[in-house]
């Protein structure tokens, strides 16, 4: 937006600011509202009805960008992998790398459990962006994508 980089020439007099400084009056536009900013699954009923349920604690620590799911485990049912990170936030917001990656096991009953990092063996730094799977010669992997760095390659049990 040219229009807010010449009005506010520092990053000191614009963090100062409020929206309504910023954008001006915004009773021009549509006014949505954010009431809740967790990670978590939508399930689709048998009418066509969706039920929202949030994901445990330990997918909501760290930006999500990333998701795949997949039975990551072996055992039947649906797990999910969660990764992300944003290291390029503004200076005085700090950056958010709180995330290595995280397993939520499904137990089929459209409940998730973290799997601990020791047990899950994923790992990842950076800033992911997507995760997909790959099957090569008989055998599936997770392939992650990450800003500006190499891509990780994961063998599935």
């Amino acid at each position: 937006m040219p229009a807010v980089r010449k009005k506010y020439q520092t990053f000191d007099a614009y963090k100062t600011a409020t929206v309504r400084e910023v954008v001006g009056d915004t009773n021009k536009g549509i006014q949505l509202e954010v009431t809740s900013l967790q990670s978590g699954v939508l399930w689709g009923g048998e009418d066509n009805d969706f039920t929202w349920k949030p994901l445990p604690l330990a997918g909501q620590i760290a930006p999500v960008y990333a998701i795949h799911c997949a039975d990551l485990n072996a055992d039947g049912n649906i797990d999910i992998l969660l990764a992300g990170n944003q290291p390029n936030a503004k200076p005085e917001l700090g950056i958010y790398n709180a995330s290595f990656g995280t397993v939520l096991a499904g137990n089929g009953k459209k409940d998730f459990i973290k799997i601990p990092d020791n047990q899950s063996g994923v790992w990842i730094r950076g800033a992911v962006r997507d995760i997909t799977s790959i099957k090569i010669a008989g055998t599936d992997y997770l392939i992650v994508l990450r800003n500006n760095d190499q891509i990780l390659t994961y063998r599935k049990p």
